[in-house]
């Protein structure tokens, strides 16, 4: 029988990998864990800290859910690509101010366009927004 640290431990790697079925699984070790406890006379706050863990756990879900588990890098990457496939032609064409202008669009919608060497874009990354 697995720890309830361990089962905590499963359940943040889980959501830190934005693994739904990972977090569900550690959810359900605790909730086994609880009912095999259920005939156990324990003198210290052992059931209480698993039914904490558990509420816990199910909140953090329910945050996951809300916020969507889904990369939102990948919700956006075919949007962003496309912008970022016509500012490179507006770039050819040597027309700076309007590649400036999608540049300056992206920046606004949280997304950081990094520019390498000789003008090339080496990425875009998603800028995490205050809100």
């Amino acid at each position: 029988m697995k720890l309830l640290s361990e089962r905590e431990i499963e359940f943040d790697r889980a959501r830190d990998g934005r693994n739904v079925e990972g977090m569900v699984a550690a959810m359900l070790g605790v909730e086994g864990t609880l009912d095999e406890w259920s005939n156990e006379t324990f003198s210290g706050d052992e059931r209480e800290r698993g039914r904490a863990l558990l509420r816990r756990m199910v909140t953090r879900l329910g945050e996951l859910a809300t916020e969507g588990a889904a990369d939102p890098r990948e919700r956006v990457a075919p949007f962003v690509e496309a912008i970022l496939a016509l500012r490179r032609d507006f770039r050819a064409g040597r027309r700076f101010d309007d590649a400036d202008r999608l540049r300056d669009l992206l920046t606004g919608c949280g997304i950081e366009v990094r520019d390498g060497r000789q003008g090339e874009e080496s990425g875009w990354e998603l800028v995490p927004q205050a809100g």
